[in-house]
């Protein structure tokens, strides 16, 4: 498996990928995509085997909050449960604090019991505090809104 950034070429298979995680991860317009991977590329990863995209996260820094959003993060339902994940957040996480921004905030559906076992993971490995800030609705799904930061001693 190789990790690395998203590249411009890779939009159509990023949207292949997204399609096959529903319903929690949503495919958008390959425009979102093209903006991605240009504008943020610096916070968007990919994983692949044999040139295949098998995983993806990508974060939106937010300068007036100092926290980095993880807008999508997802992995093919054939290579769950092998870390990629996981390793996906380190490089984002990563990123983020080379840039200056030691937070990341993050929506969870709330029946999405599998993504939030995921961070908790995530945050227990690396020794990151996550909290939970609020509960909101998208498109009349319930949400939970977390921030993964660097526990303060």
């Amino acid at each position: 498996m190789k990790y690395r950034k998203a590249e411009e070429n890779e939009i159509q298979s990023l949207i292949d990928l997204l399609n096959k995680c529903r319903p929690y991860v949503l495919a958008h317009h390959d425009y979102i995509y093209w903006i991605l991977c240009n504008c943020y590329h610096s916070t968007c990863f990919v994983c692949t085997r044999n040139e295949k995209i098998i995983g993806f996260v990508s974060g939106l820094p937010s300068v007036g909050q100092s926290t980095v959003f993880i807008w999508q993060v997802c992995v093919h339902p054939d290579y769950r449960r092998e870390g990629i994940a996981l390793e996906l957040l380190k490089l984002l996480f990563g990123a983020s604090v080379k840039f200056g921004f030691n937070n990341i905030q993050l929506s969870i559906a709330t029946e999405n019991i599998n993504s939030h076992k995921m961070f908790e993971k995530f945050s227990d490995t690396y020794s990151l505090k996550m909290e939970y800030q609020k509960q909101t609705m998208i498109s009349g799904i319930p949400e939970n809104v977390y921030k993964i930061s660097k526990i303060q001693i």
